[in-house]
């Protein structure tokens, strides 16, 4: 698990002379503002706009215009559009669940989240949805931080994906992914991945298995578990495989 927050001191600017040992600034730490902010939240005090996530039935979330613009670059664009959505009172994000809005909006107000295996995927899609740079950094780094021969497969698709690009955690993912493929092919993960995501793998010169057989037994594993759908791209993924190295048994069978 991993929590990001912001705990800076900040205060009002020094105008006293440094010469002066009588002067004294006062302000007020990030976390004390956070505080006051999520008390006015609580209380519905000065909040002009509802958020509901994408279930229909969704309780609304009472925020401050003002704190989601600070922190989202897609809601700051919204309130300043001029469009209908910028004056509606209850905004409704059809393609971000409640439990994962309620999170982020918690992070505008309070700069805490805690990030874990099961949550930093949806709070990384929303978070990039939202615009939210800094979870956005910090969901990114704990994917790679958190990453082991159990997930690398998982995430080598997500950041490899057109949705979610991210090339430099791909290529570790990816390595790692080569590197143990005799373990990872064997197990539930490798019989959900996509027709591309397959050959890219079986056709990697840094693919390391004992012999070329395993790679063999690997891809019918992968055609069995959806057979009737996946049974026309045998030939395509065939032609992948170093056939001059399999064994005359495999080759047979």
């Amino acid at each position: 698990m991993s929590s990001i927050g912001a705990g800076e001191q900040v205060g009002q600017t020094d105008h006293c002379s440094q010469k002066d040992e009588s002067a004294t600034r006062i302000g007020a730490s990030n976390v004390d503002l956070c505080r006051e902010w999520q008390k006015l939240r609580a209380a519905r005090t000065f909040c002009d706009v509802e958020l509901r996530g994408a279930e229909a039935q969704s309780p609304r979330v009472p925020c401050h215009r003002s704190v989601l613009s600070v922190h989202s670059v897609y809601f700051r664009t919204m309130f300043l559009s001029g469009m209908k959505e910028s004056k509606q009172k209850v905004i409704q994000l059809h393609n971000i669940p409640h439990a994962v809005l309620s999170e982020l909006i918690d992070y505008c107000y309070m700069a805490d989240l805690l990030l874990t295996e099961n949550n930093v995927q949806s709070l990384l899609i929303a978070a990039m949805f939202l615009d939210i740079v800094p979870v956005m950094d910090a969901c990114w780094k704990f994917m790679e931080d958190h990453m082991h021969v159990k997930n690398c497969l998982m995430l080598y698709c997500f950041a490899s994906s057109d949705a979610h690009k991210n090339s430099a955690l791909a290529d570790k993912a990816k390595e790692l992914v080569l590197r143990h493929f005799m373990s990872i092919s064997q197990g539930q993960d490798f019989l959900e991945v996509p027709k591309n995501t397959v050959i890219d793998l079986i056709c990697s010169d840094r693919l390391w298995v004992p012999r070329e057989d395993d790679v063999m037994v690997a891809v019918v594993r992968w055609l069995q578990h959806d057979f009737e759908q996946r049974r026309g791209h045998f030939w395509q993924i065939l032609q992948n495989i170093r056939q001059s190295y399999l064994s005359p048994q495999c080759s047979d069978d």
